[in-house]
């Protein structure tokens, strides 16, 4: 997959193992779009909470693509703290040093792993790459690179709706692109940000708060990055169609519980018909 910076390294997982033996591929419900977390917080589209997210759309019939931003794993570029990756860098931050940065991705390889179910998930990235809480200069959004994805999935799948979906970060990213684009029909935000700062930015959700299409977030009871209270009144001002999803007991990486995040997304929309 192409992006402004150049490949974006993309797993996509379509729900076509259990028809491989009859020959025949199953109609696809929904192509998704999933952001993974923060990059300078080590997020990769392998994170566990987006590889299960990602399990449980697969299980309803979607397919979902996964990728990493720019500069993140094997994707092209470089990932900045400025508005870099929207329209080039235009000095809205400082780029993080160098020690907090993943390698910057092998160019020129195929990226795009086409899976039916199987996985690629792997560890968060290194400690090394990631800097303290509080380090001021926060990337203002990584949009060009998210509507990249969009444009990947609305011509793999002509005619199929489109979901926009992210986790954290990623989930800010995904609900303000989805809502501004006219071909994204749900939006989905696993721990979005909305009453909380990462590396002393705000996130703001304007265009998500303003949108009337269908809202499902999934959140943890125990979230310390991303409170619970926050997100329900962030929920109370939005615009119907809306549902949530809150896992017992979790913190904010779901931790040991990232399995109930795909469960919870599978309840959410297994049913939901718009």
């Amino acid at each position: 997959m192409i992006g402004p910076a150049g490949r974006l390294d993309a797993i996509l997982d379509e729900p076509f193992g259990s028809h491989a033996r009859s020959g025949q591929a199953p109609a696809i419900r929904a192509a998704v779009v999933f952001a993974h977390p923060h990059p300078q917080y080590g997020g990769t589209m392998h994170t566990k909470a987006v590889f299960q997210g990602a399990k449980g759309l697969v299980r309803i019939g979607c397919a979902v693509l996964r990728f990493n931003f720019r500069g993140v794993g094997r994707s092209a570029g470089t990932f900045d703290l400025g508005d870099g990756e929207k329209r080039g860098r235009n000095g809205a931050g400082d780029e993080a040093p160098a020690q907090w940065r993943p390698p910057v991705g092998v160019q020129g390889a195929p990226t795009i792993q086409e899976r039916s179910g199987r996985n690629g998930a792997g560890d968060e990235a290194p400690a090394q790459w990631r800097p303290p809480v509080g380090v001021q200069g926060a990337p203002t959004i990584l949009k060009d690179d998210f509507r990249s994805a969009l444009d990947y999935m609305a011509a793999r799948y002509p005619g199929v709706k489109l979901w926009a979906a992210g986790f954290s970060f990623g989930a800010w990213v995904a609900l303000e692109v989805g809502a501004d684009d006219d071909r994204v029909s749900v939006l989905i935000g696993i721990a979005p940000p909305v009453a909380t700062s990462l590396s002393g930015h705000e996130y703001t959700f304007e265009r998500t708060l303003a949108s009337r299409k269908a809202k499902f977030f999934v959140q943890g009871e125990d979230d310390e990055v991303c409170p619970l209270a926050g997100l329900r009144a962030f929920y109370a001002r939005l615009e119907e169609p809306r549902e949530l999803a809150i896992i017992d007991s979790a913190d904010h990486l779901f931790e040991g519980k990232t399995q109930e995040v795909g469960e919870a997304l599978e309840d959410l929309l297994k049913d939901y018909e718009g």
